[in-house]
């Protein structure tokens, strides 16, 4: 539980006060620390005069209450040599770290004792409630104390752990050190100290949630199921909330509970603490008051939670009552409604499933459970977002409830029985038509019993209306206004259903397709949730969840798979330019969609969706995080061991493969060749996946690049830039590939050379500059983690003043060619030779592939750059050097061949003074020699 407990850069220092012996004049002297480093840590404690004292005291905080401890572990590792702390002292920090919910809410560290000989050490934490003024609200804090006191010595170890800086305890333990009253309430002072500057709090958090329940208490109880309800379900939740918030409670206060009997049994019984001071024996007085607050603490919110979850039964049971009486009151004025009222009531209130009326006059989500065979939903905010999957109204309208409709259509003498459309002919034409979600829209739009006269003799009597699709009789569905009126000849009756169609219109995506939709009115989308995740300079990026039955997959001619569960997939809106609408631009499109050709190392994408007039949606796979954020934010340290880093090696060459694939390998259904050049590559939009349990990354957004066809006659067609089909974004607020806080000016930074030309010619070259500038970036972090990534990028901005760009080139503003970043060798040094310091094996291999990267791959002239199936190789080398076992000769003795550091420095001279002075140098060295 250790592992994100603590930080690698303290910005909250660590203080500590010492109480010295005491002057003549009686009062004791105070000496107050505060460190931020391992380094001053350890000269202080290596100092002979920092060992006498009376009183240690240690504060150590949180930024906020779910961010990890303000210290490093060395730092925390050398406070608990130095201090000869057990075990218990190390479960303290474990309960101190990053979290992203209120996961272990109740949970606290039970009280831990140890007595040996004259040691007794004392170690627990404690949660208590702490109103907010900023935000008025309540929030759940945690503090942790660990006590040693030397019975022999006198001597006494605090170490107090805070949610924030500067807690309202370590403010009042301060000022109890430094104003002279050190041994004023004996060695145990900090532990009373502790609870009263806390624990009054209760009572106020308590009667707050008590004011929350009583207004709902007293008209839950005044209420008649007869009469109009001043509450509803809202309420009923907000008691459930309130039921769990007490129970929370009562578990906290009773570890409080035991916490505070242990301490004053501890002074009471030990003998050799009632030798103590009268001031100790007051203290243990006040510890039971403690204890007997916590108590009575405790009994109040057992007492409230057992009300509350009457209250919520009673709320229960009252909320169903009244629906019954609702219905019953809905029953008794059937007989006063007009022939259209009667049908639709009858129809929904006793023939129907009570799941498919709540489904429907609830305006909920709905779906069917196969597992109980009904109908389920959930609330939601917006009724444009509400859709029945498929399959629904098939699922509702099953042959019993058809031979209902019919029923209703006879009783209204409609129908007569010996009519030729017979109960069973109408059933059996309306499942042969497909009839059932009609006939569910016309029911959720209340249509007239007229209209249901009209339309059974249009589609079911007669075939008029119907079309053939899939060797069936079928109504078009969604059908226009112009369309409805027709069949309806009744304009009310049109109208609603026109606007109803939508909820059963809902669009099935297809895998590696590309869908139309010309009127989004007239539809509604799978998604029962969305949750933005990114935002780039053509789209947005979202997390959608797809119901059920709405992902297909047509993987042959003659068969389909269909997601049985809810599908969480990612998603792309682009605003779409008029240029998207040509066709030839189109039908690049489809066939990228749907080239046979595959790459593991390409985000495959799911198919696309167009949304006329304005946007379109591309579908791929939800990775876990792309190559930017796994390297600045979710690991932020480098691997510690060649076989990890060895498998960064096999990702980057799995990197270089796909980019060697969008270069050479996509083919069309008609063995065309689409030659595709990424020209964005960069950490954020490398994505990190998991399959068969190994990492793979993927390129993705290549589909937003320039593409070209190359026939197999060797002719090309012209290069089309798909960033035209869709409008740019306003600019982002920064470049995103490294790190927000570095990156001054935020120009591509991994753009090539060729980029800054009045007229650029962008090709596959410009991709493989990209990648090599990974790479680069890739060994940076391999080497020191995030640090070595922003450090490198610090040395390239350095290096490029006044322009102060990171890029991996320097342009010159007088109109000289570009020129490599001298930066990249100087850094690729330091690489090579941290490298040496751990080992023979990764020195060959950092040294091979960054002066292989050096040499073939950021060269500003493009065609001396190699292609990416050779920068594949080269990964594929490194990768082997990597695995190789590491020789004895050379792990004991990492030692190089003669001179080569003199030759590798000679070198960096001769590439920073440029091809202009060179050869004069090299004559000057053939001088001396």
């Amino acid at each position: 539980m250790l592992k994100g407990c603590y930080v690698e850069t303290v910005s909250e220092s660590v203080k500590l006060i010492d109480t010295l012996p005491p002057t003549t004049q009686g009062r004791s002297p105070t000496r107050s620390c505060q460190f931020s480093r391992l380094e001053d840590l350890g000269e202080f404690f290596d100092n002979p005069e920092n060992q006498t004292y009376g009183c240690r005291f240690i504060s150590i905080s949180q930024r906020n209450s779910w961010r990890p401890l303000q210290v490093t572990k060395a730092m925390l590792d050398r406070i608990a040599v130095e201090h000869d702390m057990g075990s218990s002292f190390w479960s303290l920090p474990s309960c101190f770290y990053n979290r992203n919910m209120d996961c272990e809410e109740a949970f606290c560290y039970p009280y831990t004792q140890n007595i040996d000989g004259s040691r007794i050490e004392i170690a627990y934490t404690l949660r208590y409630p702490e109103f907010k003024e900023s935000e008025d609200r309540w929030a759940m804090r945690q503090s942790a104390v660990y006590h040693c006191y030397n019975v022999h010595t006198g001597q006494s170890t605090f170490v107090l752990f805070s949610p924030v800086a500067n807690s309202l305890a370590h403010q009042k333990a301060e000022q109890y050190l430094t104003g002279g009253h050190d041994t004023g309430k004996g060695p145990f002072w900090l532990h009373e100290l502790v609870f009263s500057t806390y624990f009054p709090a209760w009572r106020q958090y308590i009667a707050y949630m008590e004011r929350e329940f009583l207004p709902i208490s007293g008209t839950t109880f005044s209420t008649y199921i007869d009469k109009e309800l001043r509450i509803g379900y809202d309420n009923l939740s907000a008691l459930v909330s309130l039921q769990n918030r007490f129970l929370k409670v009562s578990a906290i206060l009773g570890h409080a509970i035991d916490t505070l009997k242990e301490l004053y049994v501890l002074l009471d019984e030990h003998p050799q603490l009632r030798a103590l001071p009268l001031e100790t024996r007051q203290l243990t007085i006040q510890l039971r008051n403690q204890y007997s607050n916590c108590r009575a603490y405790s009994r109040t919110a057992t007492y409230l939670q057992q009300r509350t979850q009457a209250t919520a039964s009673l709320l229960s049971d009252t909320l169903s009552f009244r629906d019954q009486v609702v219905a019953k009151e809905q029953n008794g004025t059937i007989l006063q409604l007009n022939k259209s009222a009667v049908f639709i009531t009858m129809l929904t209130l006793f023939y129907l499933p009570s799941s498919f009326v709540a489904t429907f006059f609830g305006m909920n989500f709905f779906d069917l459970d196969n597992d109980s065979g009904r109908i389920v939903g959930s609330p939601m905010e917006d009724d444009r977002l509400r859709f029945a999957p498929k399959g629904t109204a098939e699922a509702v309208l099953q042959r019993s409830n058809l031979k209902l409709i019919y029923q209703c259509l006879v009783s209204s003498n409609s129908l007569t029985e010996d009519n030729a459309l017979t109960e069973e002919v109408f059933v059996q034409r309306v499942e042969e038509r497909k009839l059932q979600r009609f006939l569910a829209i016309f029911i959720f739009a209340s249509c007239s019993i007229d209209a249901l006269v009209k339309i059974t003799a249009s589609l079911v009597a007669s075939d008029t209306w119907l079309v053939r699709k899939n060797e069936r009789l079928v109504f078009p569905l969604p059908s226009t206004l112009e369309q409805l009126k027709s069949l309806f000849e009744d304009n009310v009756n049109a109208e609603k259903f026109y606007t109803t169609q939508a909820c059963f219109s809902t669009i099935v995506l297809r895998h590696r397709e590309e869908l139309i939709i010309q009127h989004p009115n007239l539809h509604r989308l799978p998604y029962l949730e969305e949750q933005p995740l990114a935002e780039g300079s053509f789209g947005k990026v979202f997390k959608v969840k797809i119901a059920k039955g709405h992902f297909v997959d047509y993987r042959t001619k003659n068969t389909s798979t269909v997601n049985t569960e809810p599908m969480e997939i990612a998603r792309k809106d682009y605003v779409i330019t008029t240029e998207f609408r040509v066709q030839k631009e189109r039908e690049i499109m489809e066939t990228i969609l749907s080239s046979p050709s595959r790459n593991k190392n390409i985000l495959e994408s799911f198919g696309g969706l167009e949304i006329s007039p304005m946007t379109y949606c591309l579908f791929m796979p939800l990775a876990i995080c792309d190559l930017r954020a796994y390297m600045m934010e979710n690991h932020a340290t480098a691997p510690n061991t060649d076989e990890e880093k060895a498998n960064f090696i096999r990702c980057a060459k799995g990197l270089a493969g796909g980019l060697s694939f969008l270069h050479n390998g996509i083919e069309t259904p008609e063995l065309d060749k689409l030659v595709c050049y990424h020209m964005d590559l960069k950490p954020d939009n490398i994505l990190l996946f998991r399959e068969d349990g190994s990492w793979i990354w993927k390129i993705s957004d290549f589909g937003m690049s320039c593409v070209k066809k190359r026939r197999t006659n060797h002719h090309s067609e012209a290069e089309k830039d798909f960033n035209r089909w869709f409008v740019r974004r306003r600019k982002p607020e920064r470049e995103p590939s490294v790190d927000p806080t570095r990156n001054i000016r935020g120009e591509g930074t991994y753009l090539a050379p060729e980029s800054m030309s009045q007229n650029p010619k962008m090709t596959h070259e410009s991709d493989v500059w990209s990648l090599g500038c990974v790479i680069s970036v890739l060994f940076a972090y391999l080497d020191d983690g995030r640090n070595g990534v922003l450090n490198y990028q610090t040395l390239r901005i350095n290096n490029s003043k006044p322009e102060g760009y990171d890029r991996f080139f320097i342009s010159d503003r007088k109109f000289r060619p570009n020129d490599v970043h001298p930066a990249i060798r100087i850094y690729h040094e330091k690489l090579i030779k941290n490298a040496r310091s751990r080992g023979c094996r990764e020195e060959k291999a950092v040294a091979f592939m960054v002066r292989k990267l050096e040499d073939s791959v950021l060269k500003v002239e493009q065609g001396k750059r190699v292609s990416a199936e050779e920068v594949k190789d080269l990964l594929g080398k490194t990768y082997q050097f990597l695995k190789q076992p590491e020789a004895q000769d050379d792990a004991a003795n990492p030692s190089r061949a003669p001179h080569t550091g003199l030759r590798e420095r000679v070198g960096s001279v001769l590439h920073r003074l440029g091809p202009g002075k060179r050869y004069s140098f090299v004559l000057f060295i053939g001088t001396i020699a």
